[in-house]
């Protein structure tokens, strides 16, 4: 701006000059130089001439005019320059009403740090050319609007997602930008820092309208372990669960059955609605933990009767956990020990002694002293019981 200004005295003396050789006559060979001079130096007959013959809008006339006009005009004193520069077009009835033209709006401004804002902030620059590319306008259909349009629009939603209360008006603005804009989209859902379950919730509409899988698998891993390292076993099986069959599922389950309470396990209630889903998206891990809360809801309402075949079951599934055989054994052990009341069918007895017999080969190298006590008093309650009732069969015939 200082270096400006120093010139200034050499631009007096410049138009001062070229009005000069123009009086003269110098330029009168070649009538197109002659304009360009006549141009240069301010004159209004050739500038309407030029406004109504060669420009489409006021305002892309307005530098131009400027400079020749007032090239050292304040920020503050642009309003008149623009309004004259409006006045020289012949077809004013088509840039509608003074009043509703917002280039001159803006130009008339008298504030100057709403100005400096303006220019400052994206907001303007990204709707001024949104409205062209929306409107009538000639240039709606120029791929080089499309492209500016979408980078700076990006650049603008980008701003909006990062601040947390406006994001949802940034996703919408990047899925208008194409295959580039969801890419980016899909980049921020993942950095976002998830404030509470009803932003997750949202942000999952999104994923889930838009196909955004692997951000949808962002959003449940991080809400699934947030609720586990809070206890809240429900929540976390909820969300784990809306991932499908997966890691997320998988140490949601892993995480419920080792440290959830009994208690908490009997009351894991959101499972009495997933009989079907449990079948349908075959879940290792999910059937498990089905059968296991399916235990401990019957064990918590005193029926040892329901929850013994449960147990079965569970013990001989390939779907538990080599590490949780201990504490299953610990359960069949209270119930033949401890519950002699409660009857076993044989064929489960049947199938329990088989298990033991396939599981002391499979682990003869691998089971510690205690387990293999434990092993070794679970065939022969087994066995007993299963004594016992062939005996009552027996006796029955």
């Amino acid at each position: 701006m200082v270096d400006f200004i120093l010139h200034i005295p050499k631009l007096d003396r410049w138009k001062h000059e070229l009005s000069s050789l123009i009086s003269s006559g110098a330029f009168n060979s070649n009538r197109n130089i002659l304009f360009l001079a006549q141009l240069l130096n301010g004159d209004r007959k050739n500038l309407e001439r030029a406004a109504s013959a060669v420009i489409g809008e006021w305002w892309h006339l307005m530098p131009f005019y400027t400079f020749v006009e007032n090239a050292t005009v304040a920020y503050n004193e642009l309003g008149p320059i623009a309004q004259e520069c409006r006045e020289l077009f012949d077809n004013l009835e088509q840039c509608g009403d003074a009043e509703f033209d917002p280039f001159l709006s803006i130009l008339c401004m008298k504030d100057i740090s709403v100005l400096q804002n303006l220019i400052s902030n994206p907001w303007l620059s990204v709707h001024l050319i949104d409205t062209l590319l929306h409107t009538d306008s000639e240039y709606a259909s120029l791929s080089a609007l499309v492209e500016i349009r979408d980078f700076l629009l990006m650049d603008y939603a980008s701003g909006l997602i990062e601040n947390s209360c406006l994001w949802e008006i940034g996703a919408d603005y990047l899925l208008q930008c194409g295959s580039e804009g969801r890419l980016r989209l899909e980049n921020h859902i993942e950095a976002m820092y998830l404030e509470d379950e009803a932003m997750a919730e949202n942000l999952m509409r999104i994923c889930v309208e838009q196909e955004l899988d692997d951000s949808k698998a962002c959003i449940v891993n991080t809400m699934t372990y947030r609720y586990l390292r809070e206890g809240e076993w429900s929540a976390a099986l909820s969300w784990a669960l809306r991932g499908g069959r997966g890691p997320a599922l998988d140490t949601a389950v892993k995480r419920i059955v080792w440290h959830a309470d009994k208690s908490e396990l009997a009351t894991l209630s959101l499972l009495d609605h997933l009989a079907d889903y449990v079948a349908e998206l075959e879940s290792p891990s999910l059937a498990f933990l089905f059968n296991y809360y399916r235990f401990h809801r019957s064990l918590g309402l005193g029926d040892v009767r329901s929850a013994a075949p449960i147990l079965v079951s569970l013990i001989s599934s390939t779907n538990v956990p080599q590490s949780f055989h201990k504490i299953l054994f610990g359960y069949l052990m209270l119930i033949l020990a401890d519950a002699p009341q409660v009857q076993i069918p044989p064929e489960n007895l049947h199938e329990l002694v088989s298990f033991f017999r396939q599981y002391s080969i499979d682990n003869a190298d691998n089971v510690e002293d205690s387990s293999e006590d434990t092993v070794r008093s679970l065939k022969h309650l087994l066995l007993t019981r299963l004594a016992d009732a062939e005996m009552a069969s027996v006796c029955v015939q």
